[in-house]
């Protein structure tokens, strides 16, 4: 009997867990699927987020629809990001109309550098023009500056001769003494006769006085030279020829009466002179340039070869010397 009366109980038993545990999954099955719809209701059909349930009393109040809180909470939501979405777009069309305003000004100022580059080119053009016109009126000028330098050469040397022609039958007499009241013609026929072994009236004077201003300076003055106008010019060739041996010893001597540019020409060689009468060639200043005994030209009269490869003169030489040549 006592065996019997425990398989009973345990039957009893277990009859109640199996109706304890349907009862409970039974409560359970629409606690998961309530679970389950409002997990759904919290995801946007927009941008798939879940958004965290709110917090939630476990007893719900009563009067209060949960179909129309979720669709509520649903339209703020979507409503926000529109707001945000509409943010956004206004942004980028205000972005894109600041980069069309600033694409514009670009525009302008690149036309404007454009104008500016533009009316510079001009300008430079215009200068260019102005300055090869310069260069041109310059390169006339420069020619006929050439040809003015010329002809006043031609004019100087026209001068020059004819007043070398003039003083042909002339002499000078530097260094004699001067003396106040003195005759100089009977001066002058002392020193022919007694020097040079003239004959009383074998060499004519056309005129002889002293040339240029009285020295009126502190100290011992320096005597003119004497002028002397012959009126041969075979007397004046033999006069120059001997006066070296006629005068030896004497304090004064004779040198021909040149033009200023003669003498000028006549100084600026003479240390060239000098060196080479040292080496044995001598020469005579004659017709207004040194030659020697067979009238050829001095050696330094030479023309040398400019870099170029043309003939050119001498740097020593000017446009006028070469017209004695």
């Amino acid at each position: 009997m006592d065996t019997r009366q425990r398989r009973n109980q345990s039957k009893k038993l277990n009859d109640k867990e199996g109706t304890l545990n349907a009862s409970q999954s039974t409560m359970a099955t629409p606690v998961s699927t309530a679970s389950a719809s409002a997990v759904a209701s919290m995801v946007t059909p927009l941008t798939n987020e879940v958004v965290s349930p709110p917090l939630q009393s476990t007893e719900q109040s009563p009067g209060i629809d949960k179909s129309t809180t979720g669709s509520t909470k649903r339209e703020k939501f979507e409503e926000s990001v529109m707001k945000s979405l509409q943010t956004i777009i206004d942004g980028q069309l205000k972005l894109r109309n600041d980069m069309e305003a600033f694409k514009t000004d670009i525009t302008k100022s690149v036309e404007y550098q454009g104008l500016e580059i533009k009316d510079l080119q001009d300008k430079t053009k215009m200068i260019d023009e102005d300055i090869t016109g310069v260069k041109t009126k310059v390169d006339n000028a420069c020619d006929r500056i050439f040809q003015h330098r010329k002809h006043i050469s031609d004019v100087f040397y026209e001068v020059n001769r004819v007043e070398r022609s003039t003083r042909r039958n002339n002499i000078r007499i530097i260094g004699y003494p001067e003396h106040p009241g003195e005759n100089i013609i009977a001066i002058v026929d002392d020193i022919l006769i007694s020097k040079f072994g003239f004959e009383q009236g074998n060499v004519e004077i056309e005129r002889a006085h002293r040339d240029g201003k009285p020295y009126r300076g502190k100290g011992t003055p320096r005597p003119r030279h004497i002028l002397i106008n012959l009126l041969r010019f075979r007397d004046k060739v033999i006069i120059l020829q001997s006066w070296r041996q006629a005068l030896k010893g004497e304090s004064f001597r004779v040198a021909e009466d040149l033009t200023k540019i003669d003498l000028e020409e006549k100084q600026r060689w003479s240390q060239d002179v000098q060196e080479l009468y040292k080496r044995g060639v001598k020469l005579r200043f004659t017709g207004g340039m040194w030659r020697d005994r067979q009238g050829k030209l001095a050696p330094f009269y030479q023309r040398s070869p400019e870099p170029g490869g043309e003939v050119g003169l001498d740097e020593s030489e000017s446009l006028f010397d070469t017209k004695y040549k």
